[in-house]
């Protein structure tokens, strides 16, 4: 119900669409498939456990917004981590990519690091 979360889900959801298809395209053209499954644990930095997102689902009001920013926070470090393995790319579309993702992910988790604690 908050605001602001509204407004950053939305904003994360719009700006993340054009990236998703990009992605899903560098795999198709390496033949990899697209499905990797969403509770990964361990292996991959930021992604919810079955647990985790059974929690979010269950959740509502102030708590939901916690969980869902903590998540989101989690992800978005993943994301960063992730770009590492890009970052010296030869292809400068994809080294790009990589420094877009790091800019504005890590403004964001610092809008959402400063609604942790006003929402707590």
């Amino acid at each position: 119900k908050d605001a602001e979360l509204l407004a950053l889900a939305t904003a994360i959801r719009d700006g993340q669409a054009d990236e998703i298809i990009q992605m899903k395209q560098w795999l198709s053209d390496a033949g990899t498939g697209i499905d990797m499954g969403h509770s990964m644990g361990d292996s991959m930095g930021g992604m919810l456990t079955d647990s985790e997102l059974a929690a979010l689902k269950s959740a509502t009001g102030s708590t939901f917004d916690r969980l869902w920013l903590q998540g989101m926070t989690g992800h978005h470090d993943g994301a960063i981590h992730m770009t590492q393995m890009i970052e010296d790319a030869q292809n400068p579309v994809i080294k790009k990519f990589g420094q877009d993702i790091v800019t504005v992910q890590s403004a964001q988790n610092k809008q959402m690091q400063g609604m942790l604690q006003r929402i707590k």
